[in-house]
């Protein structure tokens, strides 16, 4: 515009100092408001009474002098101009810009769509007002007013999506992103409010990379560089997590949770004493601020000291509006099983925000712990009452319903959602769901999952799922391609990755899948998935030596975690080092002493040369401990080939009488007395395997 018409003359006076005004506002966007201003006073020289020059010259004034200015121009403007909806826009927006001055701009921005109903910024500003101030009951009719003069407009989209965000249904809000990001892919506030949607989506993959999108277009926006920090941390990449923060942490000011996230990155790249200086940082500042508190209490938290994090959280919740420590609070108790104590923090996150979701879908997941499976229901329906597609209910609901052979229900709600939203890929993929767990046909199943990922290419359980039915189908071809398509949606996704190096071992291309989770530990260094499936691929080339080496790896990340210890052991057995393989199994026994994990170790080890009565003691040291739903069977397996009739008949007696409903055990014993020939017994236990589970046709 200012190279085509800069140095324009134009015969019209009138169209002259409109041409003058539209530069003024043209040089004002390129950040140049001393040009800007100089054509403002022309097109004023040309015509003194343009109410829209007179309006440049008051948003020239807001950028290169200060708001209260720019607020008398714009006053002195409505004076002569009442009617000028652009300039109560702008009077609303000037006095948005201070903190104590909201209602003055709702006021303003209410009289210029009186004035214009399409005036766009007075009907978007308000929403983002009342979200600001935490009230979405307002926040929602002024989005509802926005939606019926701008149903398409970018800003509308943004709101809806912002809407979805802040009432906790993450999964709505995707989509409304994911398109803004395709018409404006480097809009930097689409980028930052989606990468938050993905962190909380746990999808750290596809919020680094929109994050670090935003942080290479403004390197110095706080919020872009700190949340780009804290999905780099959830990646397992510290050092990246340290580079993006950084900057920040120069400030003399630094704010405490981002010297939280930098002392999180410190202290996992061994540098304790880096973290606790910058934990310090934090502690120094206003002890009664709650966001201080609050990132204090995630920080002891993260240290392991959850005892002493769940008491300042507790006290937070107690002291304060705000609902971050409330929902940390309550994910740990209920992850800690403690339910009663869970429902009293939901009672008062409800006391909060008693018009969101979130409280009443986390009630029903403390009443599924209960067993309260009609409480849990109503308050499901409660939060999809509070917001209509909110997903997490959504799912609650639709396994409920299945667990209770309502499946027609399910789809039934389902199937409303989408005719609502026949784009809404979380509905599409949990029909699928549905459709697979009561009987729908094979064909049914993949069309919704393939309308699911065509609708949603984000949609990452439509994707697993997709894949996971033509891996079980054994279509290597068409899982494979479904794996590609996936991947290139959602690159560097760890279950992706890992499902696709399953296929890929299945359709015996070892090779392809070893490159694959070499990808996946480049992605993850410290995920299990990687090292696993990387280790699974040299045992089926025989590498067992690599094998275990890789294996190791992964144990000196994390001593405790036990299913590589089991692989190792495993692996271990391969390469007939049976003493290596029963230290594991020991191993374990000390580290899970109320676990059967290590008995069941142990047993394989002693079946595996052999040794059926050892194998048997040690599946009956762990026959009373967690986790032993497995150990009955292994066992009375063991006995049989030990020759040990009366003491498995022993077992098969006392172990239905006390546990009469496992229907894997019962189906064992009519296995076992087929293969023995014993016509009638067998029956006999099929029998009350078909009464507990009818639909049982194993």
């Amino acid at each position: 515009l200012i190279e085509q018409f800069g140095t324009a003359k134009l015969g019209d006076p009138t169209a002259m100092a409109r041409l003058n005004t539209t530069l003024a506002l043209a040089y004002l966007s390129l950040g140049n408001p001393a040009q800007a201003r100089s054509s403002a006073a022309s097109a004023l020289a040309i015509d003194a009474t343009s109410k829209e020059a007179q309006l440049a010259l008051a948003r020239i004034t807001l950028v290169d002098s200060d708001r209260n200015l720019a607020l008398k121009a714009v006053d002195a403007l409505l004076r002569q101009a009442p009617g000028f909806d652009e300039a109560w826009a702008f009077k609303g927006y000037l006095h948005e810009l201070s903190p104590n001055e909201q209602q003055q701009a709702l006021a303003a921005f209410a009289k210029a769509v009186e004035i214009n109903p399409k005036q766009l910024q007075a009907l978007y500003a308000p929403v983002s007002v009342h979200m600001a101030r935490d009230d979405l009951k307002q926040a929602r009719v002024a989005l509802d007013a926005l939606v019926k003069e701008w149903p398409k407009s970018f800003y509308t989209l943004y709101l809806q999506a912002r809407m979805h965000h802040l009432t906790g249904n993450y999964a709505a809000a995707r989509p409304l992103f994911a398109t803004l990001l395709n018409a404006l892919p480097d809009n930097v506030t689409g980028l930052l409010a989606s990468g938050i949607n993905e962190l909380k989506l746990g999808a750290p993959i596809q919020a680094e990379a929109q994050l670090a999108r935003a942080v290479s277009l403004s390197p110095t926006n706080t919020a872009a560089r700190y949340y780009l920090a804290q999905a780099n941390l959830q990646l397992g990449r510290p050092e990246k997590a340290s580079i993006a923060i950084a900057p920040l942490l120069e400030a003399v000011d630094a704010p405490p949770e981002v010297l939280v996230v930098g002392a999180q990155a410190k202290l996992l790249q061994g540098d304790a004493q880096g973290a606790d200086s910058l934990y310090t940082r934090a502690a120094k500042f206003n002890s009664k601020d709650v966001s201080v508190r609050t990132a204090l209490a995630l920080a002891q938290a993260a240290k392991g000291e959850t005892d002493a994090a769940m008491r300042e959280l507790q006290l937070i919740s107690d002291s304060s509006e705000t609902i971050d420590a409330d929902l940390k609070l309550i994910s740990t108790r209920l992850a800690r099983n403690e339910v009663a104590e869970a429902l009293l923090a939901i009672d008062k996150l409800e006391k909060k925000k008693p018009d969101q979701p979130a409280a009443a879908e986390l009630r029903g997941q403390a009443l599924l712990k209960r067993n309260d499976f009609e409480g849990a229901r109503k308050a499901f329906s409660l939060a999809l009452q509070r917001e209509k597609a909110y997903a997490p209910a959504l799912l609650q609901l639709t396994n409920l319903d299945l667990s209770q052979g309502k499946a027609d229900q399910a789809r039934k709600r389902l199937n409303a959602v989408l005719d609502a939203n026949p784009r809404f890929a979380p509905a599409l993929t949990m029909l699928a769901g549905v459709s697979l767990r009561s009987g729908g046909s094979a064909s049914e199943v993949l069309s919704l999952l393939e309308r699911a990922t065509k609708a949603d290419p984000l949609e990452l359980n439509g994707w697993l799922m997709l894949m996971m039915r033509h891996f079980n189908a054994g279509d290597v071809q068409a899982a494979l391609n479904a794996s590609q398509s996936a991947n290139v949606a959602i690159p560097d996704n760890v279950l992706l990755l890992e499902m696709t190096g399953r296929i890929q071992i299945k359709g015996g291309d070892i090779r392809q899948a070893n490159s694959t989770y070499a990808s996946l530990i480049r992605v993850a260094p410290r995920s299990a998935l990687g090292y696993m499936g990387l280790a699974a691929t040299l045992i089926a080339a025989d590498e067992l030596e690599a094998a275990a080496k890789t294996m190791q790896r992964l144990i000196d990340l994390d001593p405790r975690a036990v299913e590589p210890q089991r692989m190792a052991a495993d692996i271990a057995v391969r390469r007939k080092m049976y003493k290596e393989a029963l230290a594991i199994a020991r191993n374990l026994q000390k580290q899970y002493s109320n676990d059967a994990v290590g008995w069941a170790v142990q047993g394989d080890v002693e079946a595996s040369q052999g040794n059926w009565a050892a194998a048997a003691a040690a599946l009956r040291g762990g026959l009373e401990k967690q986790n032993a739903a497995a150990m009955p069977l292994r066992l009375h397996v063991a006995l049989l080939r030990d020759g040990k009739l009366p003491e498995a008949r022993q077992l098969e007696v006392s172990w239905v009488k006390s546990h009469p409903k496992d229907v894997v055990f019962l189906a064992h014993l009519g296995d076992t007395s087929l293969a023995a020939k014993d016509w009638a017994a067998a029956l006999g236990w099929y029998e009350q395997v078909l009464a507990i589970d009818p639909k049982n046709f194993g």
